[in-house]
């Protein structure tokens, strides 16, 4: 029992020494793919620095001007306007707002850049659902450890790059 023990852990430890071995950078393998995904949605905005530690963060001038591209033509002066009677004699009141049915909410609204975790269950592997929930049989032959974190690695196709200084124009 102690030597099986001792297999395991001697194991667990070499796969993670090969895995640690084998990175590129000095981060993890899932901070490295965030820093990828967080660096490609960052492309549309512009930082100006306010002083050594904050910054102001826009959108980049084509990106700003391409959102207000459509023309917004201004309304008549209110006393030009044209109103049927029958309108002009109606009254509009505010809507009838209730509190919604149901329980309110638990989960917090996210915000833009977050999503959601799919949860990944520890017996089968498969995404959705956790141990505790798993309906499907026991399987004969344990699974690999990180099967979940190996599925995502594989679907996740970034592509490389470097980062580059940003230089100001004065």
């Amino acid at each position: 029992m102690v030597e099986k023990l001792r297999n395991l852990l001697q194991r667990w430890f070499s796969n993670c020494q090969q895995q640690a071995l084998s990175m590129k950078t000095e981060l993890t393998t899932w901070a490295d793919m965030e820093l990828h995904l967080r660096f490609n949605k960052s492309f549309g905005y512009e930082v100006e620095p306010i002083n050594s530690w904050e910054f102001n963060v826009k959108y980049a001038g084509n990106s700003l001007i391409s959102s207000y591209s459509k023309y917004i033509y201004p309304t008549r002066n209110n006393k030009d306007w044209v109103i049927p009677e029958d309108i002009r004699c109606r009254v509009v009141l505010p809507p009838k707002s209730r509190r919604p049915a149901g329980r309110p909410r638990k989960e917090r609204i996210r915000s833009g850049g977050e999503t959601k975790r799919t949860r990944c269950c520890g017996r089968c592997g498969d995404y959705g659902h956790n141990r505790k929930t798993c309906k499907r049989p026991i399987p004969l032959h344990p699974r690999d450890e990180h099967s979940c974190v190996n599925i995502v690695e594989s679907n996740i196709n970034i592509q490389e790059f470097s980062l580059q200084p940003v230089h100001q124009s004065l």
